[in-house]
C-alpha cells in the first residue's frame, strides 16, 4: 500500500483510494465513495495537461503533478489535487481506467463554464460532470440555474451523456457530479433519449441543485427517478435548491455548523466503504431552504430573476473582482465591502439592495418562527 498524506482531520475520499485502491471493480463492485472519487477527478485541469481520449487516468495523474511541480506555492485547491493524483496514480482500482470522452467549453458569451471527462474499464463506464470552479461565469451560469430550464451546460451535457454512451456503454454506466456537475448529471440524464435512459445504471449527484418543476415533472425524469442517488452533508444549501429527488444519504461533512467548507468533496467523511451517515440535516439547513424557496417564489417570472442575478454580478464585476476565491477568502470583509459600495442611488442598485434585503428579512422571519416554535 502507498504511503498516505494526511490532509485532513477526518477520514475522507482520498483516505478511501488508499485503503481500497488495491481492489479492482472486478473484485469490489462500484460504491457509493467511487462516485465521490470520479467528481474529484473531474476538477483536475485534463484541458491544461495534453491528454487525449485512450490516455489514462494515471496518465492524466503523473501530467499534472508533472506540471503543478514547477509552482513555488500551492492554493488549498492545488494541494487537493496533488493529494489526489498521489493516491490515485498507482491505484490498481483506477489508473488504468481509459479516458473514452471529454469535453471543456468556457464562454464569457454563453455565460457558460462546463467539463466532462469520462472513463471505462471492460465492464464499467463512468461518466462524470465537473461542477464550478472559480471562475465567476461559472457562478452566474449556477444562479441562471433558477430562471431557465435549459442552459448551454445542460444543451452540451446531453450530447456528451449520448454520445459518450452510444459509443462505450458498458454492463454497468453510472452518471456522477458533485454540485452543479450533479445538477448536469441529473439533468442529461432526465433529457437523454430513452434508449439511453435505458442504459444508465445510477446516476449520483453529490450535493447538487434539482431540476426546475418543468424539468422535474417531465417524463423523461420520472423514467430515471428511481435510480438517481442524491447526497447532501448536514448543513446542506446547494443540494436543497429547487425540485429533487429524496435525500438518499444525508452524510457527515467537516467542519460543524460550516455550510460553506462542507460542499467541499473532501471534506465529507468516509467508512469503509462508505460515508458517515447521519439520521438528517440541520435545522438551519431546512430554515434556508425554505427562506430560497420563499425568496424565489417572490421574484416570480423568469425575467425578474434574470434581472437579479445580472444586477448581482454586475455589482460584483464593478467592485474589480476576477474569481470567486477573493469573495471566500474572507466572504465577511466581501459582504461588507459589497453593502458600502452598492449604497449608490442608480435604478439598478437601488432593486438590488432592495431584493437583497427581502431575503435577509426572510431568512430572518424564518430562524425567529424556528427558534420560537422549534418546527418549520
Amino acid at each position: 500500500m502507498a504511503k498516505k498524506i494526511q490532509q485532513k482531520p477526518i477520514s475522507n475520499l482520498i483516505d478511501y483510494v488508499y485503503n481500497f485502491g488495491i481492489c479492482p471493480f472486478s473484485e469490489l463492485p462500484f460504491v457509493i465513495n467511487d462516485a465521490f472519487v470520479f467528481s474529484a477527478v473531474s476538477y483536475l485541469p485534463f484541458e491544461n495537461c495534453n491528454i487525449k481520449v485512450g490516455d489514462t487516468l494515471q496518465d492524466l495523474c503523473i501530467k499534472l503533478l508533472g506540471k503543478l511541480r514547477y509552482k513555488k506555492q500551492l492554493d488549498s485547491m492545488q494541494m487537493d489535487r496533488v493529494f489526489l493524483c498521489l493516491a490515485l496514480v498507482n491505484s490498481d482500482r483506477f489508473s488504468k481506467l481509459k479516458i473514452v470522452n471529454m469535453k471543456n467549453v468556457l464562454s464569457n458569451e454563453k455565460t457558460t463554464q462546463y467539463a466532462a471527462i469520462a472513463f471505462a474499464d471492460e465492464k464499467n463506464l463512468f461518466i462524470n460532470f465537473r461542477g464550478t470552479d472559480n471562475t465567476l461565469i461559472g457562478w452566474q451560469e449556477d444562479l441562471y440555474m433558477a430562471c431557465y430550464d435549459t442552459l448551454f451546460s445542460h444543451e452540451l451535457a446531453i450530447d456528451f451523456l449520448e454520445e459518450t454512451l452510444k459509443e462505450n456503454a458498458h454492463v454497468r454506466n453510472y452518471v456522477c457530479g458533485h454540485s452543479k456537475g450533479g445538477n448536469l448529471a441529473l439533468h442529461s440524464s432526465s433529457m437523454a433519449a430513452i434508449k439511453y435512459q435505458k442504459m444508465i445504471t445510477n446516476v449520483i449527484s453529490i450535493d447538487g441543485p434539482g431540476l426546475l418543476k418543468e424539468i422535474f415533472s417531465s417524463e423523461g425524469h420520472q423514467r430515471i427517478e428511481s435510480r438517481v442517488i442524491h447526497i447532501t452533508p448536514q448543513d446542506c444549501v446547494i443540494g436543497a435548491l429547487l425540485h429533487h429527488e429524496n435525500i438518499a444519504y444525508v452524510a457527515k461533512s467537516y467542519p460543524d455548523k460550516d455550510m460553506i467548507n462542507q460542499h467541499d468533496l473532501y471534506s465529507f467523511e468516509t467508512s469503509g466503504i462508505g460515508l458517515v451517515e447521519l439520521k438528517d440535516r440541520t435545522p438551519l439547513s431546512y430554515v434556508v431552504e425554505i427562506s430560497l424557496d420563499e425568496f424565489l417564489t417572490k421574484l416570480g417570472k423568469k425575467d425578474k430573476r434574470v434581472d437579479f442575478v445580472n444586477a448581482l454580478f454586475q455589482a460584483i464585476y464593478d467592485m474589480g473582482i476576477k474569481d470567486s476565491d477573493e469573495i471566500f477568502k474572507n466572504p465577511y470583509g466581501f459582504m461588507r465591502n459589497f453593502l458600502f459600495l452598492n449604497r449608490k442611488k442608480s435604478k439598478d442598485k437601488t432593486n438590488l439592495n432592495k431584493m437583497l434585503r427581502e431575503f435577509m428579512s426572510i431568512f430572518s422571519r424564518n430562524l425567529m418562527t424556528y427558534k420560537k416554535d422549534k418546527t418549520l
